[in-house]
């Protein structure tokens, strides 16, 4: 799963009640508003139906595929937010929140060794 992608499943599967913290709820948004600015609104739609039944496989799917469609993968200011919502979700994880995120196929440079632990890579390799 893409960086962006991640993001945005992992809020949306955790709920911003259940996180508990305002960062990652202003990280959120703020990842949302760049891509609704620069993006178009095919991802925005794909958000939205996510958000609305977040344990969707299928959602979760056609988001992946919207997000590399839409370009954000290129953009460095959408890049950007998402690595900085997934800061927030990992330092409200130290903090005692909690989140999960589940995905049948996972592509580019993931790396978990435990639920506690997720490493992401951003950028080109």
């Amino acid at each position: 799963m893409d960086p962006i992608t991640t993001a945005i499943v992992a809020m949306a599967s955790a709920g911003l009640t259940a996180i508990g913290q305002e960062a990652c709820a202003d990280a959120y948004q703020a990842l949302k508003a760049v891509i609704k600015r620069k993006l178009g609104q095919a991802l925005p739609k794909a958000i939205e139906e996510l958000e609305s039944d977040a344990d969707s496989q299928g959602r979760r799917v056609v988001l992946a595929e919207t997000v590399a469609k839409s370009g954000a993968l290129q953009d460095d200011e959408t890049m950007a937010a998402a690595k900085k919502l997934l800061e927030a979700l990992a330092a409200a994880q130290k903090t005692g929140a909690t989140f999960s995120i589940q995905a049948e196929k996972i592509e580019g440079a993931i790396q978990a060794t435990r639920i506690e632990n997720l490493t992401q890579h951003f950028g080109k390799k």
